[in-house]
């Protein structure tokens, strides 16, 4: 299932939310982060917003997750590729080497939170 992040496979198998579950930060070189407005995050990849960094289509890029879920807080780290530059400003990437624990861990934080906001409309 490794190599289906690369063939775009599971990814689109979690759930996706657009809203904001968590704080969001990029970085080159795993050292300066950059915080960055997430538009929307999924177990498989994430889109944002930053004015603040500029990258490229097929950088490799660090990306860490700080995730508030009830009382708990979750933070991932993973390695993304840039897999669209839609704007000058804004960029989706893939995840590459979330583990299987933290997607599932994810997913069910984005699922959990996508059914609290469908419940309260």
């Amino acid at each position: 299932m490794e190599n289906d992040y690369k063939n775009n496979k599971s990814r689109r198998s979690f759930g996706r939310t657009d809203k904001v579950l968590c704080k969001l930060y990029v970085s080159k070189g795993a050292e300066k982060w950059t915080e960055v407005y997430a538009v929307n995050i999924s177990a498989g990849g994430t889109k944002f917003i930053s004015r603040n960094i500029i990258l490229e289509e097929n950088d490799i890029i660090f990306v860490r997750i700080d995730v508030l879920s009830g009382f708990s807080e979750f933070v991932f780290k993973t390695k993304a590729k840039i897999s669209r530059k839609e704007s000058s400003e804004t960029y989706a990437v893939e995840f590459l080497d979330l583990s299987k624990t933290n997607q599932i861990m994810l997913d069910e934080i984005i699922h959990a939170n996508n059914k609290k906001f469908s419940d309260e409309e």
